[in-house]
């Protein structure tokens, strides 16, 4: 038996509701990652600049002791 116009609509109707809740749910999760990515970001500078500031501290050190010579 052929569906009716209404069937099909409140078919039509579940589905659309179903992909509006997945693309909200992708949503609240690519807002998750951005935040992750964000703080890895911020880790991995400074990070590189803890290193940064033990080489610098290492140069300074070599240059006063070659100084003192």
């Amino acid at each position: 038996m052929a569906k009716t116009n209404t069937e099909i609509i409140r078919e039509l109707d579940r589905s659309v509701a179903t992909l509006l809740e997945r693309v909200d749910n992708l949503r609240d999760e690519l807002s998750r990652v951005e935040k992750q990515l964000e703080e890895s970001e911020r880790k991995r500078w400074n990070l590189t600049m803890s290193f940064v500031g033990a080489f610098l501290t290492l140069l300074i050190g070599l240059v006063v002791a070659l100084l003192k010579r």
